[in-house]
């Protein structure tokens, strides 16, 4: 016990001090160690190896590799037409393509703020031609960005099925499917609420059958990148690793191929960004491993667990409280780090009360991740505004009422487990 407090003051001693998370972390465990003595540092650090020592960790370069290519090849422009020619007619087009091109989007990078700076910074200036108040479109871009880590592929998931042995990440995957493509659905309707209140523009072109299947034989090379990882995990030929991998080779053949325009420049400042990003992630990882070995020594999630059956004893309270918790740490700390630090605490308290694993780990990650779109962290909010150069104050009032929905779908998913389980279930993957 005492081990365990002596480890959370330091951990958000260094945290609030400013110090980088990754580096924050992995200091708290050394100092811990240190001040114990029981536990020698060779053990701490062969906790850091196993950290990074995993084949389902390899999928996050690979995924954030993909979703770069997609982007600067061109890809992803035909995706946003392919969007155009089924949401086009509806009132407030562009806001309805903004999010159902962030689905799409989701199933190739996992990265919401990839989706903000991809999406955002071809969308947003167009809807701010078209009409859009700014911090509509802002808020719109943010918003929708979070489908990107609770739609499979999710780098989220991918860290959180690393280091949670009780649920795998292909089923974390599948049972995010209906979660983010809930929270799509909502924020669509909400679009077409303000659209017709502000009398937003739509398109006027109408598509001609021969028109219509141009259009999608023009995409289908850049839809063949979601379709190949949505099949290849779901169907469970191969891992999320390896389905990211096919997925990149699909990229490289089509980009060098059909559309032409993949030089070896291109390819490697791509290769380096993905590496520089995802090295940051799996350094935070490797940190965390030897701060859950700790978690675990000072038994806290027993802990928590006894103390809280005393004064609870009911589920929905429970996961009540924990949806409260995890949406106030997800406005404080970036989504990986809550997922690194507080997933070992808060999933054996769920378990204890007889929650699913798989729909505990949907729950937190959907939770974790709509703080990306929420002040005062709200890294996808700060990029959007800053891509529309419009202020802030009025972004973070426009994006409330987009919270409000996420946070109903949130609600769902705790106390209608089969949103979670079904997709799973259904693939044979839970």
């Amino acid at each position: 016990m005492q081990m365990g407090l002596y480890l959370f003051i330091l951990l958000f001693a260094f945290m609030f001090s400013g110090m980088p998370i990754a580096l924050g972390v992995g200091m708290a465990a050394l100092m811990t160690a240190e001040f114990w003595g029981q536990i020698g540092f060779e053990l701490i650090f062969q906790q850091y190896y196993q950290g990074v020592n995993s084949f389902a960790l390899m999928a996050i370069p690979m995924f954030m590799l993909a979703g770069d290519l997609m982007c600067r090849v061109g890809l992803l422009d035909d995706i946003i037409l392919l969007c155009k020619l089924l949401v086009g007619r509806l009132r407030g087009a562009l806001a309805h393509i903004n999010i159902v091109a962030s689905a799409f989007f989701a199933t190739m990078s996992g990265s919401a703020v990839a989706d903000t700076a991809a999406i955002g910074g071809m969308l947003i200036p167009t809807m701010e031609k078209e009409g859009y108040d700014k911090e509509f479109a802002v808020a719109v871009t943010a918003a929708s960005s979070i489908i990107g880590p609770i739609i499979p592929p999710s780098i989220t998931m991918i860290v959180y099925g690393s280091i949670m042995s009780s649920v795998s990440t292909g089923a974390l995957f599948a049972g995010g499917f209906i979660p983010g493509c809930l929270i799509a659905v909502g924020e669509m309707i909400l679009v077409a609420y303000y659209s017709k209140k502000r009398n937003y523009p739509k398109e006027t072109r109408r598509y001609t059958i021969k028109e219509a299947n141009a259009v999608i034989l023009k995409t289908l090379p850049a839809m063949m990148t979601p379709i190949i990882i949505v099949i290849a995990i779901f169907s469970g030929f191969c891992s999320a690793t390896e389905a990211a991998i096919i997925a990149n080779v699909w990229i490289i053949f089509a980009s060098a191929v059909i559309y032409r325009n993949l030089t070896w420049k291109l390819f490697k400042d791509c290769v380096m960004n993905a590496m520089e990003t995802a090295g940051a992630i799996l350094l935070l990882n490797a940190a965390a491993k030897p701060l859950s070995y700790l978690i675990a020594m000072a038994q806290l999630p027993n802990l928590i667990s006894t103390t809280v059956q005393t004064y609870i004893s009911q589920q929905w309270v429970v996961l009540f409280v924990l949806n409260i918790v995890l949406l106030f740490l997800g406005c404080f700390m970036e989504c990986t780090a809550n997922v690194l630090i507080f997933a070992p605490i808060f999933a054996p308290l769920a378990a204890s009360y007889g929650v699913d694993p798989l729909q505990f780990g949907v729950v937190f990650v959907t939770n974790v991740v709509c703080g990306i779109c929420t002040p005062p962290f709200g890294p996808c909010l700060f990029l959007a505004a800053s891509i529309a150069d419009a202020p802030l104050e009025r972004c973070m009032k426009a994006i409330l009422p987009f919270c409000a929905v996420q946070i109903v779908v949130i609600l769902l998913i705790t106390y209608i487990p089969g949103l979670v389980t079904f997709v799973p279930k259904l693939v044979g993957l839970y």
